[in-house]
């Protein structure tokens, strides 16, 4: 090595087990995730819905095989913009789809304002397959809990997903 020349820092790459040359953040990444969980982390899903028809958004919740999140928001929405911005930014282990239903006046999204009593944007609610909501029961841990939340509060979607964690294996 030459004189004033730095080592190149190095990590275990989890898909490989093999040593790579990468940058402190990235090594800091890799073993954050790798070591604690196994799985590498991965962004949630968010899928626009706009301008689709009730029926197009019901065969694309039945396509997802899961519960998703249904993300009701509007284009001059502040809260919507900060929560989107946070989203974009969110990354977990679990699979988590969520489905953009940006406000407009057509009539199937004004059936779904009045079927899941949307009276606040940003608004996220977990349906099933069938697109009803679903209803509080108890987790795992024995605590009741929501299964919406409203606003652009990232901690609270973090504790919906948390809390429901099941639901996304």
């Amino acid at each position: 090595m030459s004189a004033g020349r730095h080592p190149v820092p190095t990590a275990i790459c989890p898909s490989s087990k093999e040593r790579r040359f990468c940058f402190p953040a990235v090594i800091r990444h890799i073993n954050k995730f790798y070591w604690k969980t196994k799985k590498a982390p991965m962004p949630i899903i968010v899928r626009s819905c706009n301008g689709m028809s009730m029926d197009e958004i019901k065969a694309k919740v039945k396509e997802a095989g899961r519960p998703v999140l249904l993300k009701f928001s509007s284009e001059r929405c502040a809260p919507c913009e900060d929560l989107k911005e946070k989203l974009a930014q969110y990354e977990t282990d679990l699979q988590v789809n969520i489905f953009d239903l940006c406000r407009t006046r057509t009539a199937s999204y004004v059936e779904l304002w009045d079927k899941f009593y949307i009276t606040a944007f940003p608004t996220i609610v977990l349906v099933d397959e069938d697109m009803n909501e679903m209803q509080s029961s108890e987790d795992s841990a024995g605590q009741a809990g929501p299964y919406r939340m409203s606003g652009s509060n990232i901690k609270k979607f973090d504790e919906l997903i948390k809390r429901h964690k099941h639901l996304f294996e």
